[in-house]
């Protein structure tokens, strides 16, 4: 078990059971919101606060449990622990400001999170309702005005934020299924039902479960595989095969069995897929033609593209399946509860052909195989999209820009290119623009004003940046504030560079490129720092 860790604050604290809290003279106590104030009181202190799991194993508190029992040693026991919190986020100002006096901002109370509270006998126990998200940040909220029995209240108010670890064996919460949740004509002869976990368990091997569901359990062997062998990501995977075909149009369930616990002694949380199976066996799977974009080729399987560094493929099958891809030496599995598959292999050569192998297994693990014959392009313009402020403080669509970079050696030249903002629209021409070598530049409205802030809320514009003005807005009235994709093509509509449909946080943030490929605008290449808001043309 690891050591307890103790805070150092502003609070007198003292090593439970080492050494004893010093006397300290009387002093005025805190105020209220409404002027009261009362005599003179002696000191009540927080002795220490430790976080710990259900096992009783302690953890730092930068590296919590998703399920953290947090527990708070005074030196004397609090009269009311219902005025401790645990608060959704990072300590801030406003917070601090808030636990000088009585009573809590709605502010505050909106970022309570659900909390079981034990006192025994000076120590406060507070342990979250549901299990936390890995890397996120929680607040252990106390009061100045919070006193033990005796009316003695604290000398300062304490905020100690706990980050949850970012690790598999944190905590643990079942996220996905095969068959997936809602699924109809599922083939009786079922070949493996299959629960994802996002953390490590006590006993993987029995934490799954598959029944009728209004009958009995279904008779199945179980087993732990690697998750992306299924197409899902890292975790922990449990597969059950059933030793007989299920019973024909019927409900089903597959989940969490009731007995399963994460790594660190918490009951997984319930989680449940129901499917139901056919009455007959469903036909086989076939792909069927999507509606394909400006530059993607089309044909009776789907929709495929390639750029210098990379080939693309989406397709759509008749039904749900588990997909595994090959391609020159690359390999790769996805999951498609609704039929819709996309596949990318990236980090090749100029004018490399290949070919891309898709092999379709549907539930009863009957496979249909497809090969693509592919070959990337000839080198493209050296052009990235790397940031997008689709949603300004300031007037819309006349703030709003969209910000490439040059990231190659010579200077290229926007003549006969285009960005759009659906895959299927040409979008706006853009102007004949040379692009230095290393340089950033904003394609903005006509009416873009770079000086600009709404108020300091905006970033301004450095007056050296280099703006390719288009019409009076970008794409068909402008970027949506809920995001949308975009794409830049070159004279030949080739995919140069693409944008996902990413929303900000909020007014004034940008979207950022996150991915190593600079071509790439599938959902996750982009992110955004809320603290960094935009940094437009550096």
């Amino acid at each position: 078990m690891r050591a307890p860790r103790l805070l150092s604050t502003a609070l007198l604290l003292s090593l439970a059971g080492c050494l004893s809290p010093p006397t300290l003279p009387p002093r005025p106590d805190v105020g209220t919101r409404d002027g009261g104030h009362d005599a003179w009181l002696p000191p009540f202190a927080v002795v220490g606060v430790e976080v710990r799991d259900a096992h009783g194993r302690g953890w730092p508190l930068d590296a919590a449990p998703r399920s953290p029992v947090v527990r708070v040693t005074f030196a004397s026991a609090p009269s009311d622990p219902l005025d401790v919190l645990l608060l959704e986020g990072e300590t801030d100002a406003d917070l601090l400001d808030d636990l000088e006096a009585t009573p809590y901002r709605t502010t505050t109370l909106d970022r309570e999170l659900d909390a079981t509270r034990t006192l025994s006998g000076a120590t406060l126990t507070l342990t979250p309702s549901a299990p936390l998200d890995r890397g996120a940040a929680i607040t252990l909220a106390i009061p100045r005005w919070l006193s033990d029995a005796g009316g003695h209240r604290l000398d300062a108010a304490l905020a100690q934020t706990i980050t949850i670890a970012d690790r598999l064996d944190a905590g643990a919460r079942a996220t996905d299924a095969w068959p997936p949740d809602g699924a109809f004509e599922v083939a009786p002869a079922l070949a493996i039902a299959a629960v994802r976990f996002d953390g490590t368990l006590e006993d993987a091997t029995h934490a799954a479960m598959l029944s009728e569901a209004h009958g009995g359990p279904v008779l199945a062997t179980p087993s732990v595989v690697p998750c992306a062998t299924l197409g899902w990501a890292e975790g922990v995977c449990v597969t059950l095969v059933p030793l007989a075909p299920l019973a024909p149009s019927t409900e089903h369930v597959v989940g969490v069995a009731a007995s399963a616990h994460d790594a660190t002694g918490v009951r997984v949380p319930a989680f449940t897929s129901r499917f139901t199976t056919a009455g007959a066996a469903p036909p086989a799977l076939a792909w069927t033609a999507p509606a394909c974009g400006i530059g993607e080729t089309s044909d009776a399987t789907g929709c495929t593209r390639a750029d210098d560094e990379s080939v693309a493929f989406h397709g759509q099958l008749s039904a749900a399946a588990r997909v595994a891809w090959t391609a020159f030496g690359s390999e790769g599995a996805l999951v498609a509860p609704r039929g819709a598959v996309s596949v990318r292999v990236e980090g090749l050569a100029t004018e490399t052909p290949l070919r891309l192998m898709l092999r379709a297994i549907d539930y009863a693990g009957d496979t249909t195989s497809l090969a693509l014959p592919l070959t990337t392009t000839e080198p493209l313009p050296t052009l990235s999209i790397t940031e997008v402020r689709a949603d300004p403080a300031g007037p819309e669509p006349r703030q709003e820009f969209v910000e490439i970079e040059n990231y190659g050696a010579l200077p290229v030249s926007l003549a006969g290119m285009h960005l759009a903002d659906a895959a299927s629209a040409i979008g706006d021409a853009l102007p004949g623009v040379a692009i230095p070598a290393g340089a950033h530049a904003l394609i903005v409205p006509a009416d873009f004003d770079p000086d600009a802030t709404a108020g300091g809320a905006d970033v301004a514009t450095p007056p050296g940046a280099l703006l390719v003005r288009v019409d009076a807005s970008l794409g068909s009235g402008g970027l949506s504030n809920t995001g949308e994709p975009l794409f830049l093509r070159d004279a030949m509509d080739r995919w140069v560079s693409a944008a996902p449909a990413a929303p900000p946080p909020r007014q004034g943030v940008c979207i950022v490129r996150t991915s190593r490929g600079r071509r790439v605008g599938e959902p996750g290449s982009f992110g955004y720092d809320p603290a960094l808001t935009c940094t437009p043309g550096r």
